[in-house]
């Protein structure tokens, strides 16, 4: 479910005025196809897709790293595997502000 959020939002985020999101399903499969008009994945993570940490050379599109991050290592692994931001949202409802200083502090 997380994955499929990040897909739906960055079809949302890089669509230039319009996505489709299609669901088909049967008692084995279920499909969920989405479209958008924006520029694309870049072509050198395409085949990268799902794997925990990816990094791409094109500098058209922002790498956002989320999830796990409860500590600065975490924060750095995703600086470290090309992330140009950090979304702190979980670690932050778990440890509060503190989180942040000890980002930015240690």
């Amino acid at each position: 479910i997380y994955g499929l959020r990040n897909f739906i939002g960055n079809a949302v985020k890089f669509s230039r005025s319009k996505f489709k999101i299609n669901l088909k399903s049967d008692q084995k499969i279920i499909e969920i196809k989405i479209n958008d008009d924006g520029p694309g994945i870049p072509e050198d993570i395409i085949e990268k897709i799902g794997e925990p940490y990816i990094k791409s050379k094109s500098k058209d599109i922002p790498l956002i790293g989320v999830g796990g991050v409860l500590s600065k290592e975490d924060f750095n692994e995703k600086i470290d595997a090309g992330a140009s931001l950090v979304q702190v949202y979980t670690g932050f409802i778990i440890k509060g502000p503190s989180l942040i200083t000890e980002v930015l502090n240690n």
